[in-house]
């Protein structure tokens, strides 16, 4: 359940009130440690505030198994992070309060939203094989531009991580994902998305697929529920703005 949908934040409040009653919702890097360990492929398996680079993303998804190594596949990476510097500097100084705008943009302007793209991109790489647990390096789908929420939720958390390792930003990163009920679909949907906590301790949210940036204390408006588990008690009842801070629908410019 990548795709953006807005609703009324009484009605996501409600909805989201339904897993709440229960962490399952929070299980994908459990099941896949449980199922494989600490690493699969000779990699460590990517789970909430680990390190990004180097690791491999595969849980309970019916897809590849995404490699995120900038070591050794740096040429598009290198590409996209200095569309992101480029977004930070003013008058030749990188300002860090510019950061997290930066990589959502050039994340959002670098990969265009498409499953069925991803899909076949994964399929034509393996020979038309299953894919299914196989190593795609997230280089890939940089190069070809296209991602569903997996695919930009690296892409923003590894542009976050090496601002970081090159002292551009002092917070920490995360890659977070879970399930929630879809009333719509009538069926459990996944997503996931990139989490920065920031040098004061402060939660922002960047989710490229379902365009939303903004501090976990205002995605009441989301569609999304963002909160880890220890968190829910606290965002049970919506702030009293409720407006985040950005909500962009795809294929719309972003606004100021």
């Amino acid at each position: 359940m990548c795709g953006l949908r807005i609703a009324d934040s009484s009605s996501v409040w409600r909805n989201r009130a339904m897993s709440f009653e229960d962490d399952t919702d929070w299980g994908y890097t459990v099941r896949a440690q449980d199922s494989y360990g600490e690493t699969y492929l000779d990699r460590p398996i990517l789970g909430r505030d680990r390190r990004i680079q180097g690791s491999v993303d595969y849980g309970t998804f019916d897809g590849p198994a995404i490699v995120v190594d900038p070591v050794k596949y740096p040429h598009q990476y290198e590409l996209l992070y200095a569309k992101v510097l480029d977004r930070c500097m003013i008058a030749g100084v990188v300002h860090r309060g510019l950061a997290m705008h930066a990589v959502f943009d050039a994340v959002r302007e670098q990969m265009r939203y498409s499953k069925q793209d991803v899909e076949a991109l994964a399929k034509w790489v393996v020979a038309g094989n299953s894919s299914r647990g196989q190593k795609l390096e997230l280089a890939l789908f940089l190069e070809h531009g296209v991602g569903t929420c997996r695919e930009m939720a690296l892409a923003t958390g590894v542009m976050l991580e090496m601002l970081a390792d090159r002292g551009h930003i002092r917070g920490q990163v995360s890659i977070d994902r879970n399930q929630q009920w879809d009333p719509v679909g009538a069926k459990i949907g996944g997503h996931q998305w990139a989490r920065y906590t920031n040098a004061s301790g402060k939660v922002f949210i960047l989710d490229v697929a379902q365009g939303f940036l903004g501090a976990l204390e205002r995605s009441g408006s989301a569609q999304w529920n963002y909160a880890r588990p220890s968190e829910r008690e606290a965002l049970m009842r919506p702030p009293a703005y409720e407006t985040p801070t950005r909500i962009v629908n795809p294929g719309q410019a972003l606004g100021d």
